[in-house]
This record gives structure tokens, C-alpha cells and sequence, in this order.
């Protein structure tokens, strides 16, 4: 049976019943240079799409005609009667999620291709979720409309190494900017090519258009101008951002891995350069250990999992654990009474546990409150297993150590049959 809890809020586009099915062999050029077998190359690809507008909606619609194996789409916006002038979509569709017309277009263009919408930010995944739609994406593009969104993107592609295509426009210069990052440990992320401005946008959170969220989960924002730009210049940044990705998948050319591609519409002049890791990105850039295991975490103790991460001789100051999205809690205060008692677990809701001695809610103390915990707090819980630790069941578990970062999730099946 196939696992469809396995990325958690996302939905499957179900097949048409007026789906025609085409060859896509009868269209595929054969590519000077490539020996290989093109088509089943691109049968064997996952894509992830992080927003589905005016740029990625055409970028994904750009690689739907080549029928991928499985497409996975993230977009918590909703179409509006603006999205008509610079998105492919239809006057029916405002209104409705970003994610899911996009998806239901890529079905119809290509039944074949599995289909799984988000209708919500990335930032809202788990790192369970994060990293189950990690292992297995080829290839993640990126065209959000806010910093902190390309930063989540970066680091998700720098910890499990995938490449990340990110695609935008600068309307009023007409330029349309692909930057393909190849993932590599140590490499650059999205964040090395941030300058003063983009740190104190980010500081701000930014939000670089006027989208409504259909989830209701909304950002801090400065409202800021929306993005104006020329639908052909969106769909121009889709095209090179689809030929970029597809010379970096069959190894066309010479190597697109971190590279800037410029164009401009007012000279036609296209500028490539190098993109190079900036040491003094604060930016993680650690290539995490994803370690899949076949028990449930809840029945593992920190101390196995310290072990299994760090082997043995490991100095328990310099390990941090984490918990899914949770905090470990040492210690929580009555708000009835003022009564302050030990809490040792790892939770999420602000209100703890009832208190012992008048039975109000204990809240918990923000410098009590842990996310990663050092290790040495949990000195006296090393061997508990985490199913006593935390209300539910443990879905992931990081262990950082002084050089490696660790993540442990529990076992799934794949969530494309071969």
C-alpha cells in the first residue's frame, strides 16, 4: 500500500475522465550530444514547485509536456482578478487555490504524471514533511515573492542536496534572472547573493506582492508594492528557467550548477556568471545525514540516537537534539497561582500541563523552552524512550552534533510506485 500521510496536507490531483493520453516521444527532439534515452529520463523525474504564479505556473506548465514522473506544487495564494493579467490561467479559476488550478492544468496535459498540491507556505511543512519531499525531488524551482521563503528553499536544497532552480523577474528593467544551485555540501545558497537591502527586507518580512493566503496562515508583512511585470516577461523567465533545468538533468553543455543567467529585453543582451558561496552567509550550509529508520522513533531513547548519529565517546555539551517542531520544556509557570514545577518534555501549545497544586494551566517560561535542546538538559531522560517525552508520536528527531548534523525519521513507502 502506498503512504499518503507521508507528506503531510498534500493532495493528489485525481485523473480526468477526458484525459487523452499522447506520446510525448513524438515531439521529443533529438538533442545534439545526449546518447541516452531521453524520454525515460524524463519519466524517471520528480519536480517540486514552489509557487505557481506569474513565473512558475509556465515553468511548470513547460515541463508538464514532457510527462515527468510526479509533480509536487507548493502555493498558499489564491488567484485574483489582477492574476489574469500576468498568469496563464482562466477568468473561472479566480478565486480559487494557485496550487490546485495548477495542478488540475498539469493533469489534464499529462494524465500519466502524479500530481500533489500544498495550499500552503513551505514553511508550514514539518521537517518530516520537509524531508520525505526531499527524498524525491530531482529537481525543486523556486519563484515565491518573498526572502524568507527563498531562505527556507535554499536550505532545504543545501541539507539533503537538491538541485534548486530559482526563476524571477525585474519588471521595470524588463529582465527576466535564473540562478540554478546545485546543492552541493559547503556550496552557495540563495542567500550568499544577499546584499544590506535584502537583509533589512527580510528583517522586515517583506512580502514582495499583495497575495491573499487561502489556509489562513499569514506572515508578518510590510505591505509592499505588487510585483508589475509583462506576462511575456514571466513566461520568458519560466522558458529559460525550463531549459536551464533540463540542460542540468541531462548534462547538456557546459554545467549550469550555480550560475546566474541574465537577460534583458532593452538590449537583449544575456549575461552568465558564477555564483560563489559568501563566507559570510549566516545561512546554514551542512549537508544533513537523513537516516530512515525501521522503529518507531517514539520507542528510541536520546542516548540511542545520540549514539547512531555520533558513534561512541561523544561529549554530551556538545549535542543538541530536536524534536519535530517542538520545544523541550524544563520548566513551566501557574498562571493562577505562580507555582513553578518541572515540566521535562517536549511540547508545542504554550499551556503546558495542568498545575499540581491547583489544577490551572502551567504555562511554559520562554527561557525554559528549547528548540534544538542541549543534550545535558535531558542528562536525566537519556534512556527514556521519546514516547514518554512527547504528546504523540515523534515523527523526526535532529541530533547536531560539534560537526554533523543527524536527521531521523521513521520509515515510508515511496509515494510513486516504480
Amino acid at each position: 500500500m502506498v503512504d499518503y500521510s507521508l507528506i503531510e496536507s498534500f493532495i493528489e490531483i485525481e485523473r480526468p475522465r477526458t484525459a487523452t493520453h499522447v506520446d510525448v516521444a513524438s515531439r521529443l527532439p533529438k538533442l545534439h550530444g545526449y546518447t541516452g534515452d531521453l524520454q525515460a529520463l524524463l519519466a524517471r523525474l520528480n519536480l517540486v514547485f514552489i509557487g505557481v504564479g506569474a513565473v512558475g505556473l509556465p515553468g511548470a506548465l513547460q515541463w508538464a509536456r514532457m510527462h515527468p514522473r510526479a509533480v509536487y506544487l507548493v502555493d498558499p495564494g489564491r488567484n485574483k482578478d489582477e492574476s489574469l493579467l500576468t498568469t496563464a490561467i482562466m477568468p473561472e479559476d479566480i478565486g480559487r487555490s494557485k496550487a490546485q488550478c495548477a495542478g488540475e492544468y498539469i493533469k489534464r496535459i499529462s494524465p500519466t504524471t502524479r500530481v500533489f498540491v500544498y495550499d500552503g507556505r513551505l514553511q508550514s511543512l514539518s521537517t518530516a514533511a520537509l524531508a520525505a519531499l526531499a527524498s524525491e525531488a530531482d529537481v525543486l524551482f523556486l519563484s515565491g515573492d518573498n526572502l524568507s521563503l527563498e531562505i527556507a528553499a535554499g536550505e532545504l536544497c543545501q541539507r539533503f542536496g537538491i538541485p534548486l532552480v530559482h526563476a524571477a523577474v525585474c519588471g521595470e528593467m524588463l529582465v527576466a534572472v535564473v540562478r540554478v544551485f546545485t546543492g552541493l555540501h559547503g556550496g552557495p545558497c540563495t542567500a550568499c547573493l544577499y546584499g544590506p537591502v535584502e537583509w533589512t527586507h527580510l528583517a522586515q518580512e517583506t512580502q514582495y506582492s499583495c497575495e491573499g493566503h487561502s489556509n489562513g496562515d499569514i506572515m508578518p508583512q510590510v505591505v509592499a508594492p505588487p510585483t508589475r511585470s509583462f506576462s511575456s516577461l514571466c513566461a520568458l523567465a519560466a522558458d529559460l528557467a525550463a531549459i536551464q533545468s533540463l540542460r542540468h538533468v541531462t548534462g547538456l553543455g557546459s554545467p549550469v550548477g550555480d550560475t546566474l543567467l541574465e537577460y534583458c529585453g532593452y538590449t537583449h543582451r544575456t549575461v552568465i556568471s558564477q555564483i560563489e558561496r559568501n563566507p559570510a552567509c549566516p545561512c546554514e550550509h551542512e549537508r544533513w545525514v537523513d537516516h530512515v529508520i525501521p522503529e518507531p522513533l517514539a520507542t528510541c531513547s536520546a542516548r540511542v540516537l545520540t549514539t547512531a548519529a555520533l558513534g561512541t565517546g561523544w561529549d554530551i555539551g556538545d549535542v543538541g537534539i530536536r524534536v519535530d517542531e517542538l520545544y523541550y520544556a524544563e520548566s513551566g509557570t501557574c498562571s493562577a497561582c505562580g507555582r513553578t514545577q518541572r515540566i521535562g518534555r517536549f511540547v508545542a501549545s504554550p499551556v503546558v500541563l495542568p498545575c499540581e497544586r491547583c489544577g490551572a494551566g502551567a504555562h511554559l517560561m520562554p527561557h525554559a523552552a528549547h528548540r534544538p535542546a542541549p543534550l545535558e538538559l535531558l542528562h536525566d531522560v537519556l534512556d527514556r524512550p521519546l514516547g514518554e517525552l512527547v504528546a504523540g508520536s515523534a515523527q523526526s528527531v535532529i541530533v547536531r552534533g560539534p560537526k554533523s548534523v543527524t536527521l531521523f525519521r521513521n520509515a515510508h513507502e515511496p509515494r510513486c510506485s516504480p
